[in-house]
Parts: structure tokens; sequence; C-alpha cells
């Protein structure tokens, strides 16, 4: 475990599971943010391949790393709860170990929350392949996002996100959740939080994960709906088709 700053303002969680090929360039990317007073925890799940030693050449004897390394794997909800708990700082922001940061990401964040006394900021990303190659598009946000627009669609990024600890409370991301981040979105709106967003793409993501699995995705969005939110059949519709309407839209480009 290498060491931490002992006055961090902002923590990044990265949940790490057998992904030697991406972390050294997201954990970089984490590392060469313009802020001062960060702090990197990479949890690594359970790893069997060399994630952990990949992600100590990266950091090149950075302090501002700290690794934790879960007895057994608890899954991306799990790992990045752990991660919450163990942070200590006003603001966390999140980052999936195959995504890359714009260097002043934090920096705007931080500003942009300043500024508006918002929970949680959101940001526009960029697409890149698998191989890390950017394909030239752009999804965009809205400046802002409430309960209902969520439920129409989710414009909120987990790598893109920045929020101030103290709006958590005891919320944390449920694994039995598919997208447990937009769950956890969601929840966190529901309890009157305030998100709202930087339409500039700070963040590349990278295409090829789980969330490609496009009926998967539908049919676990339904059960956020109905299981998680308690809506009923009739506005649970309503809302798959926006789901279905905005994930064409996406699809066109």
């Amino acid at each position: 475990m290498m060491g931490k700053s002992s006055t961090p303002v902002c923590t990044v969680i990265i949940p790490a599971y057998n992904c030697e090929a991406t972390i050294e360039q997201t954990l970089r990317s984490a590392l060469n943010q313009t802020v001062r007073g960060l702090r990197v925890l990479l949890v690594d799940d359970g790893s069997a391949d060399r994630t952990v030693e990949r992600a100590i050449a990266a950091a090149e004897g950075d302090e501002r790393l700290e690794i934790l390394r879960n007895e057994r794997n608890l899954g991306v909800a799990g790992a990045r709860n752990r991660g919450i708990d163990q942070a200590k700082s006003p603001f966390l922001a999140f980052l999936d170990a195959d995504d890359v940061w714009v260097r002043d990401k934090l920096a705007r964040q931080l500003a942009q929350l300043d500024r508006t006394g918002a929970d949680l900021c959101y940001t526009a990303y960029a697409l890149m392949d698998n191989g890390g190659n950017p394909l030239g598009q752009t999804y965009h946000v809205p400046p802002s996002a409430g309960y209902r627009d969520l439920l129409k669609e989710n414009v909120i990024g987990l790598s893109t996100v920045l929020l101030r600890a103290d709006s958590l409370g005891s919320l944390r991301m449920d694994e039995k959740y598919f997208h447990e981040d937009y769950e956890f979105w969601l929840n966190l709106l529901k309890r009157g939080r305030r998100a709202v967003g930087l339409d500039s793409p700070l963040v590349f993501y990278r295409l090829g994960g789980r969330s490609e699995n496009k009926l998967l995705a539908a049919k676990n969005r339904w059960l956020v709906y109905r299981r998680s939110q308690r809506l009923g059949f009739f506005p649970s519709c309503k809302y798959m088709a926006c789901y279905a309407y905005h994930g064409l839209r996406k699809l066109g480009g």
C-alpha cells in the first residue's frame, strides 16, 4: 500500500478488476489532475492479472495513490462503496479503470460546485474505441438534471461525476442493479440533492464494456423503475419509451 495525503480535498475512487491493459493510462489521468489535495484510491477487486503491478509502475512512487485489495470479489458497486467508506475528503470523484480524464476536469468541476452550491457535477464526454482511439463523437449534457429528468434519460456518466461527500449520508450503491450508478444518482436526486452539468468533454469514455449489452441494459432499466423507484406500470412504460428513444438517438449519432 502506498502513502496518502493527510488532508485531501478530493478522493478519486477507481474500482479495478483484471484491467492491466488500461489501468496505467487511467491512473495517470487521475494523478495528473491540476488540483491540489488529491488522493487516489485504487480498489483492487481480486484481480488475477498484473493490474496492481501496472498501477504501482504508473504512479512512479506518487504517495497520493493508495491501493486497497479486497479479500474477495465484491463487484463494482461493493468496490466503490468500500472506497466511499474509506474516503475522508469533502469531495468524491468516480473513475472507471478504462476511462481517461482531461487534466483540468476536477479543477473545473470544483469551481462549478463552488459557483452553484450544487451537490453533484457531471460533464460531457467523448467516445473512444477499445484501443483508446478517439471516435470524434461527444455526448453532450444539459446544464442541470432533476429526478424526473434522469428518469427519462441518464445524462450522468459515472466517470464524469464529482460530488460533495456530505450529500450522501448513508446512501451507497446497490449491487442488485446492473446499472448501480444510475440507481444511485436517482436516489440521490430523489433526496433533494442538486446536480449541475458542464457541457465540455472532460472525460474519454471507452466503448466495449458491459453497457454494450443493450437487451440486458433495457431489462435492468425496467427493474430500476419498478423495484428501486417503485413506479407504477404505466409511468414505467412511459419512461421506458423515453429510454428507448434516447438510446436510438445515440445510435444515430
